[in-house]
């Protein structure tokens, strides 16, 4: 990585006696399994093999047999010794047998004819179920191929036109699953929403310096927020947490993630590289390697799609949503419904679109669903005016001319939607 001018290298939040302890490894000792030989256990009968009638041997002499003709000799007799004694106690037995046999066919014949009526009124409610749950699934796969924008991409194997909706479907299923506590804040007894607004404006000009893809500070800033949910951190940790969450990230969404050493120069050796691996380490193990997350920027690229926008509205959304990231009270706002209201918003400010029909039925979200979000995220935005404003790192990346210049569009004429 090339040292030209430095990003603000480590973020101060208040100099404290920090006491933090990681996890030793903990080497759990195999079992020695001993090996012993199993000998084949001797014959109480000794040997049972067929014995010659005579100590004669036959060796050499010509057996002649007829298929499907029993030989003559001592079977005829066996066999009538056999019949003789099963007389005797077969007759005493055949008619407990018969009738043991009879109770126990009526009896699996009642619990068949249970069964049999248990099994058709469950299987007539999962059928029941099915119709309905099937109607529901027709009624909106109809939606979707009423209002199809998928037509163009069909001849593009990356944009996996034939999964499209699965994979949306999908997302918006396990959306929440990968959200934060929104009320993790007020559990952690030495950091605040503001030091959290410092770190994330920080982590913005490095992912800018950095040239990562914006999939990697979505995932970064979901990480830090699930880790923080669900670990108490000190203050003089928390850049370390975040630093390593972008770490983690760079490294499920990038082909040539940056290095260790890369983090260790941004941080100005404030931590070192045993400390950022060790909090790797922890932070993967509480989140239990949870890292295929639905991110807004997800949905986002499918509703600007069904709302047919420009390119300037494009990078105007996508300037909402990452001014967003920094708020802490947007955290309690589904990703789905964050990119659903980015768009909205960008149509009421300066796209040429509306809230059609089309865009209504790929985001599930009518306007109205989208009322309180869009306006919070609209009194955000306003907040970028304020001479008094510290946290620019949004509103500079983009002002640069690669991303459309988009943060120096004049948005006073909207005050409410």
């Amino acid at each position: 990585m090339q040292r030209g001018r430095k990003v603000p290298v480590q973020v101060v939040f208040q100099d404290e006696n920090c006491s933090s302890s990681c996890p030793s490894d903990t080497n759990i000792p195999c079992n020695n399994r001993s090996s012993a030989f199993v000998t084949a256990p001797k014959r109480a009968l000794g040997d049972i093999t067929n014995v010659a009638k005579s100590e004669k041997s036959n060796v050499g002499k010509k057996v002649s047999f007829k298929v499907g003709q029993q030989e003559k000799g001592d079977y005829t007799a066996v066999e009538k010794q056999a019949a003789e004694s099963s007389k005797s106690s077969g007759s005493s037995q055949n008619k407990n047998t018969t009738q043991t046999c009879s109770q126990f066919s009526q009896f699996v014949s009642k619990l068949d004819q249970d069964f049999l009526k248990k099994s058709s009124r469950v299987a007539k409610k999962i059928l029941e179920q099915s119709k309905d749950n099937l109607k529901v699934t027709i009624d909106s796969f109809a939606d979707l191929a009423l209002h199809d924008i998928d037509s163009s991409d069909r001849h593009d194997p990356q944009q996996v036109v034939a999964y499209v909706n699965r994979i949306i479907a999908n997302h918006r299923r396990i959306e929440r699953k990968f959200m934060p506590d929104p009320q993790y804040m007020m559990e952690q007894p030495d950091i605040n929403e503001r030091m959290r607004a410092i770190l994330i404006d920080w982590l913005v000009d490095v992912h800018l310096k950095f040239k990562l893809l914006p999939e990697t500070l979505y995932l970064t800033v979901n990480l830090i927020d699930r880790f923080l949910s669900l670990q108490h951190i000190t203050r003089q940790k928390l850049q370390l947490v975040g630093v390593t969450a972008m770490l983690i990230a760079s490294k499920y969404e990038e082909i040539y993630p940056p290095e260790v050493r890369d983090f260790e120069y941004i941080t100005d050796k404030a931590y070192n590289k045993e400390e950022i691996l060790s909090m790797e380490a922890i932070m993967l193990n509480i989140l239990k390697f949870d890292l295929t997350i639905a991110s807004s920027l997800n949905f986002l690229t499918r509703f600007l799609k069904a709302a047919d926008a420009d390119k300037q509205s494009m990078l105007f959304a996508n300037y909402l949503l990452e001014l967003c990231l920094s708020h802490y009270k947007m955290i309690r706002y589904e990703p789905s419904r964050m990119a659903a209201s980015a768009v909205y918003l960008t149509g009421k400010l300066v796209g040429r679109f509306e809230w059609s029909d089309k865009t209504r039925t790929h985001s599930n979200y009518a306007a109205t669903d989208l009322k309180t979000c869009s306006e919070e995220m609209l009194s955000i935005l306003h907040s970028q005016n304020d001479p008094n404003l510290h946290l620019t790192a949004v509103k500079r990346k983009y002002s640069l001319q690669k991303f459309g210049e988009v943060s120096k569009i004049s948005v006073d004429c909207l005050e409410t939607l």
